[in-house]
């Protein structure tokens, strides 16, 4: 009866304990806190998973929080097919809305990180709001974070950093039980490596703009 008592604490214990992580992971990597910003000088969609991201970033500009919008691709073309819808017959007279891309210096996270600390030093923003997938949220701006904050984002030579409010904003992914139980696995190791191998920090990274005025719609 003894060895029964033991066992049934144990299958207690771990039954809790996955329950705990279920809730950790849950927070950090389904639902993260990620709500968007009134007002942003900028909205960045991160690559990747396009008819996801995308969306959410065209409705906060058609919403108002911002008149750019930037994509990050692998070809500017990708971005010719985006239109903006307007709120009200007259905000066409009077709104200038802007679609940019950028190629980043590699096709990752760090590589889109240190594009983004480049474009906040070029156009002198002072708020973005970055739109990725909720899994993504937390590795996404970790990253982001540690380059747009650092010294070195503003070139040899520059002076303190502006202070730079970075707003995550969440899209959701539609997957079934298993690519969410890979990216429970995925991300949290990425965090990890990102702790024991900080990304570089370039201080001029090499990266291909391009920017347009968006018709509305």
């Amino acid at each position: 009866m003894a060895d029964l008592g033991r066992i049934l604490g144990l299958v207690v214990l771990a039954t809790a304990a996955a329950a705990c992580t279920a809730q950790v992971l849950r927070g950090k990597f389904v639902s993260p806190r990620a709500a968007p910003p009134a007002h942003a000088d900028a909205v960045i969609v991160l690559g990747g998973i396009y008819r996801e991201r995308v969306p959410v970033g065209i409705s906060l500009v058609e919403n108002g929080v911002s008149d750019q919008l930037i994509l990050s691709v692998q070809r500017p073309s990708e971005a010719n097919a985006i239109t903006i819808r307007r709120r009200s017959r007259s905000e066409a007279a009077h709104r200038q809305v802007l679609i940019g891309t950028f190629i980043p210096p590699s096709d990752d996270t760090r590589g889109e990180a240190q594009a983004i600390a480049e474009l906040v030093r070029r156009h002198g923003w002072g708020s973005i709001a970055v739109v990725t997938s909720s899994y993504h949220i937390a590795r996404a701006r970790r990253v982001i974070e540690a380059q747009v904050r650092s010294p070195a984002s503003g070139g040899a030579g520059a002076g303190p950093a502006r202070p730079v409010r970075i707003h995550m904003v969440a899209s959701r992914p539609w997957m079934n039980g298993w690519r969410w139980a890979r990216r429970m696995a995925i991300e949290p190791l990425g965090i990890l490596r990102d702790v024991v191998f900080p990304p570089s920090r370039l201080n001029r990274p090499d990266i291909h703009e391009t920017r347009r005025k968006a018709e509305l719609k």
